[in-house]
């Protein structure tokens, strides 16, 4: 029998089937070392240097390379017949996890703002049991199909429906009617724009969405399409900084009723108004990568359906000023229902 080699110091740490003995095990089956390292990409320098490592902390020879081919030692062959069932369990309950992971997806999701406070955490405490990980992202319209289209998410909330992009699945969830906020103090009780003219003109002056954000288009081109000559020098994309400055009298400004449950902190020193003729509306559409899963993509769309019918419309209802149109949740298709 060959003479043990002097023992190195074992790692605690190391894995158990780490690369060594992969190339140990390839080894046994091809008795080459030529075509070992043929299968692991490697030189066949490397794969002997891994095979003297590996023997030198074992503290034993597995290969007697005096022969050609070289041959087994009595050590080589009792690590091998204890390290293929393991390997083989160690395969299988990869396998068994990998499915584990399929049968529970994770999911990354972006919301627009608005959602963010009520509907999100509402969607996440719903879903989270049946997924394997969940990342909740918020942010504009325009920035999250950014993210999207990057695929830094699967899922998102947008009021841009993507038509340019190929291969999204879409669905319509709901459209949101707009309300005009006025500072308290600056509003008498009776006051009740006829038409937006009356508004541009009312002695305040208008706090402008970003326009480079997707609501700050939907307003300019809402005045550009019937001519309206709204005139302020403040831009912001933050619907709370929006509303606090109304709310300290610097002026009006369009928001959606979503946006006031978030800040109803404010509604004391706004008056909500509704929104004059014509009306200004804006869609929310849940899109996702083709990648999704249909049955994962079905579950989203009938959550947030869920919620939004039975706790966000009733909350709604009573900010709403009278005349107003509530929010339009779009009819689940037969297809999506229970």
């Amino acid at each position: 029998m060959a003479e043990p080699l002097p023992s190195r110091n074992i790692s605690l740490k190391k894995s158990l089937f780490n690369k060594d003995f992969e190339i140990f095990l390839s080894l046994c089956e091809t008795r080459s070392f030529r075509k070992t390292a043929q299968l692991a990409e490697l030189s066949v320098a490397s794969v002997s240097r891994i095979l003297s490592e590996l023997e030198a902390s074992l503290g034993v020879l597995l290969f007697d390379r005096s022969r050609r081919p070289a041959s087994l030692t009595a050590e080589g062959r009792r690590l091998e017949s204890e390290l293929r069932p393991c390997m083989r369990q160690f395969e299988k309950s990869v396998t068994e996890i990998r499915l584990m992971s399929r049968i529970r997806p994770s999911l990354r999701i972006g919301f627009i703002d608005s959602f963010s406070y009520d509907i999100a955490p509402a969607f996440i405490r719903k879903m989270a049991p049946s997924l394997q990980r969940i990342s909740c992202l918020t942010g504009g319209a325009d920035r999250l199909c950014e993210r999207l289209a990057a695929r830094e998410v699967d899922v998102i909330l947008s009021i841009n429906p993507c038509f340019e992009a190929p291969g999204l699945r879409r669905f319509k969830l709901l459209t949101e009617p707009s309300v005009i906020i006025f500072p308290r103090s600056a509003a008498p009780a009776a006051f009740s724009p006829g038409s937006w003219r009356e508004l541009a003109f009312c002695g305040l002056p208008f706090i402008h969405n970003y326009r480079s954000s997707g609501g700050g288009r939907l307003e300019d081109g809402h005045f550009q399409t019937h001519d309206i000559p709204v005139c302020g020098n403040i831009y912001t994309d933050s619907i709370g900084m929006r509303m606090k400055l109304v709310a300290q009298g610097l002026g009006w400004a369009i928001i959606r009723p979503l946006s006031l449950l978030q800040h109803l902190e404010l509604l004391e020193e706004l008056r909500v108004l509704p929104s004059p003729p014509p009306g200004l509306s804006r869609s929310i559409y849940v899109l996702a990568e083709a990648s999704v899963p249909s049955e994962l993509f079905t579950r989203i769309i009938t959550e947030l359906h869920g919620i939004i019918r039975d706790d966000i419309l009733g909350r709604i209802a009573p900010l709403l000023p009278q005349g107003t149109a509530g929010i339009e949740l779009r009819p689940l298709p037969e297809a999506l229902k229970d």
